[in-house]
Order: C-alpha cells, then sequence, then structure tokens
C-alpha cells in the first residue's frame, strides 16, 4: 500500500525504526498510513503502536512541454493559450521555490507575452529573466526584469532578424500554494504577427517544497 500512496513521488529522508519522531503523530494508525505533521511527511511501516515511521520529503513537482506549440495573429493580448507546462495536484498551504527554463522563438514585433494560472490564494514573487521586450505607454503586461505577483504578465522579446532564432528565459521565485490545485503556463503574442511565437519541446517549470 505504500508504493500505491506515494504514487513515486517522495524520498525518504530518514528512518525512525522502533522508535516515535519527536513531532506530535498518530499513536494508532494502520499500516501503511500517510500523515502530515508541520510542514513534513510520515509513513507508517506496520501498524501503530508497535511499528516503525519513515519521514518523507517529497520531489520536485515538474511540468514539461511536450511538443512544439506555436501561437500567431489570432493569439494576442488577453486571449492567451494553455501550454503543456502543467503542474496539478498541488497540495494545499504550502511553500515552494519556483523555477523553470524555457526555450522559445519570435519575431520582434510579434514577442512572446506570457501568464499563469494559479489555484485559489495562490501567492507569488517571481523574476521573469529574459530578454527585455519594453512595454508601450497604456499596454498590458511587465518588463522581462520587473519583480511581478502571480497575476504578473511578462513580455519576452524575440531575435532581432527573424522569428526562428531560439531564446530562453529562466523564470524564477516563491510560490505559496494557496487553496492548491494546478498551476499552468499561458502564452501569446503581445501584438498581431503572422510569424509564429513558438514555446520548444522540453521548456519546463518545477516547484520545490520549502516547508
Amino acid at each position: 500500500n505504500v508504493s500505491t500512496d506515494l504514487n513515486g513521488n517522495w524520498d525518504i529522508v530518514e528512518s525512525m525504526i522502533g522508535a516515535v519522531p519527536t513531532v506530535s503523530l498518530p499513536t494508532s494508525c494502520p499500516d501503511g498510513k500517510i500523515v502530515q505533521v508541520a510542514g513534513r511527511v510520515w509513513v507508517t511501516i506496520g501498524a501503530q503502536p508497535g511499528g516503525s515511521w519513515l519521514e518523507l520529503a517529497p520531489k520536485p513537482l515538474f511540468g514539461r512541454q511536450t511538443s512544439d506549440q506555436s501561437v500567431s495573429s489570432a493569439t494576442t493580448g488577453t486571449t492567451l493559450v494553455d501550454t503543456t507546462m502543467t503542474i496539478t495536484g498541488i497540495p494545499a498551504a504550502l511553500y515552494f521555490d519556483f523555477s523553470s527554463f524555457w526555450r522559445y522563438a519570435a519575431h520582434t514585433t510579434g514577442k512572446l507575452k506570457i501568464a499563469l494560472t494559479a489555484p485559489a490564494g495562490a501567492l507569488m514573487d517571481w523574476l521573469p529573466l529574459g530578454k527585455e521586450a519594453a512595454q508601450p505607454a497604456g499596454s498590458t503586461g511587465e518588463n522581462a526584469w520587473a519583480a511581478l505577483e502571480v497575476g504578473g504578465q511578462p513580455w519576452f522579446n524575440g531575435n532581432t532578424t527573424d522569428g526562428t532564432s531560439k531564446m530562453t528565459a529562466a523564470p524564477t521565485g516563491f510560490f505559496f500554494s494557496g487553496d492548491g490545485g494546478t498551476l499552468t503556463v499561458r502564452m501569446a503574442q503581445t501584438a498581431s504577427f503572422a510569424t509564429a511565437t513558438t514555446m520548444y519541446t522540453n521548456s519546463f517549470i518545477t516547484l520545490t517544497l520549502l516547508n
């Protein structure tokens, strides 16, 4: 039951064979019971009392771009589309390190615009870290070096001569999961342009538990 419940997403970091950890854990529970106390996760090996405890550490949550994805003239401004960089099943009320690496191509007119769909109540402070795309007056979006919150929509510039040269961005920051759920990267062009803006396969996002 333990391997099924863990679903491959956890690593053992401490074994308390024949002892009870110095945290408030249940004194009576069945074999394979998973409990979380104060941000730490434990599983029983054998029924309690009398069994053993294993402390577990979650592996980073991971969302990958599974194929090249392009947007062009019709997908601009607020008409963002979901990429396949999605993390589902994020637990509620936990703090994570957010990191990512994106490979994209964009014309200097169409550019790349990014937004995130996050769980209700989520909080985020993040830095887009990519090639600057200056904002005209009255536009919706932020520069690539701006300090953003969860609703930020940064713009990334393309190559100066074409829309096929691959560019990179590495957004990073802090993420609080709120009510828990799903985090998804969305994309669009910043201005309507026939040359497509493309997010390439194996771009990714990760969430690593901090507490």
